[in-house]
């Protein structure tokens, strides 16, 4: 039973941000102040779900985890994103954040970015 609480439990913004912080293979920074984090998918060949979401899912977040940003002004939208401050790109998921809410969380984060 505590298995199943803890699946459906919800995460709030710093710690979806420690997450993306954690799984992200390269963290970039647009513009001086957008925070792109990119996450990969390693297994390339034995995936049933190459979107978004499948990305999402195989590292432990989802897209509801991702509404919770956009409600908490975090996320940057675009016009081309495929879920809500994101988009996938030859196997990679794109996550735009503005800097400010991310450095309030992560005050070292511009020592990670390229």
């Amino acid at each position: 039973m505590m298995k199943k609480d803890k699946k459906n439990m919800k995460l709030n913004t710093p710690d979806i941000l420690w997450k993306l912080d954690n799984l992200a293979d390269q963290v970039c920074l647009d513009n001086d102040n957008i925070v792109r984090w990119c996450i990969d998918q390693n297994d390339c060949d034995d995936v049933p779900d190459r979107t978004a979401r499948g990305i999402l899912q195989k590292h432990g977040l989802k897209v509801s985890d991702l509404k919770t940003l956009d409600n908490d002004g975090v996320l940057v939208h675009r016009l081309g994103d495929d879920i809500p401050g994101g988009m996938v790109d030859d196997r990679c998921l794109h996550i735009s954040t503005h800097l400010v809410p991310v450095l309030r969380v992560l005050p070292n984060i511009l020592d990670k970015v390229w």
